[in-house]
């Protein structure tokens, strides 16, 4: 059974995710031998020893992707001319945000999904509040943090720190998420 985890960091600089199946993914976490990860409140030390335990495994996907969300939209929305609706031009500039930070997941994960004959609906993620309205607004299962969480909150701290770690993917695709919110937008 495939689960995954997704989690932010860097306020929404950064979207770490793991997909992989359960076993494989409790095997990681085991091997870290630590009680309660949440890397924002462990000192240094434990940290870097977390850090230094944690190994990828081939058949788990792992991936952080830099996608600057506040700084994209905080430049987007004053671009918005003459906007009629309901939502505000940040809650519809942010709405739009999300249908394409969306999209460029399912890209990211495509062949990882196609491999396992699954889709990304099918996987329940871990998640914290951060993402809960991401999720909720793209019909994403969730549930509570566990240990596949804190897997994903070492790697969006790693990321957002520049600390490598082998066998994650890191993409930064601020560029892409502006182009292709400014195509949606009609800007």
């Amino acid at each position: 059974m495939l689960i995954g985890a997704a989690d932010t960091s860097d306020d929404w600089n950064y979207i770490s995710m793991i997909i992989g199946d359960k076993n494989d993914i409790s095997r990681i976490r085991n091997h870290i031998d630590y009680s309660k990860i949440h890397m924002r409140n462990l000192p240094k030390k434990d940290k870097d020893r977390i850090i230094s335990k944690l190994k990828i495994k081939n058949e788990v996907f792992c991936i952080c992707i830099q996608v600057n969300k506040w700084n994209i939209i905080n430049d987007i929305v004053p671009r918005i001319i003459n906007r009629k609706g309901r939502e505000s031009k940040r809650k519809y500039v942010q709405n739009q945000y999300d249908h394409v930070l969306y999209d460029e997941i399912i890209k990211l994960c495509k062949n990882f999904l196609y491999k396992h004959k699954t889709y990304i609906n099918d996987i329940v993620f871990e998640i914290d509040n951060d993402l809960n309205k991401f999720f909720s607004f793209k019909g994403l299962k969730s549930t509570k943090p566990s240990h596949a969480h804190e897997i994903a909150d070492v790697i969006a701290y790693c990321n957002a720190k520049s600390r490598n770690i082998t066998d994650i993917i890191e993409r930064d695709i601020s560029d892409i998420m502006i182009t292709q919110l400014e195509r949606r937008l009609g800007l």
